[in-house]
């Protein structure tokens, strides 16, 4: 699910909290979905590829920051005598940095 999918469900059920009979069988969702692909196709080709792949890198920086927390973490709990491991993981994160570095030049 997209983020922009994201904020317009939560504004809808927002905005139509209370508002709407709850013996009809309104989805948010199925609202947000006909949104999003009416604004979609008011969008060139090249806008929404554009789109996918920003949406693509944005995901794949956020995994790689999580990879990266967690060999901070990781780090942090070596005791001083984990040289051969520290190292390790500090090759880890630096790979991690090029990845970051190499997908803003996408």
């Amino acid at each position: 699910m997209t983020e922009e999918k994201k904020i317009l469900i939560t504004l809808l059920q927002t905005a139509l909290s209370g508002k709407i009979d709850p013996s009809i069988n309104f989805s948010p969702q199925l609202l947000a979905d006909a949104i999003v692909d009416q604004l979609n196709l008011n969008r060139t080709l090249t806008e929404r590829n554009v789109r996918n792949v920003e949406e693509t890198i944005n995901k794949v920086k956020s995994f790689i920051k999580e990879i990266n927390d967690d060999m901070n973490n990781e780090i942090e709990q070596l005791g001083k005598d984990e040289t051969l491991l520290k190292n390790f993981i500090n090759g880890q994160k630096t790979a991690c940095e090029k990845l970051n570095e190499k997908l803003g030049t996408i």
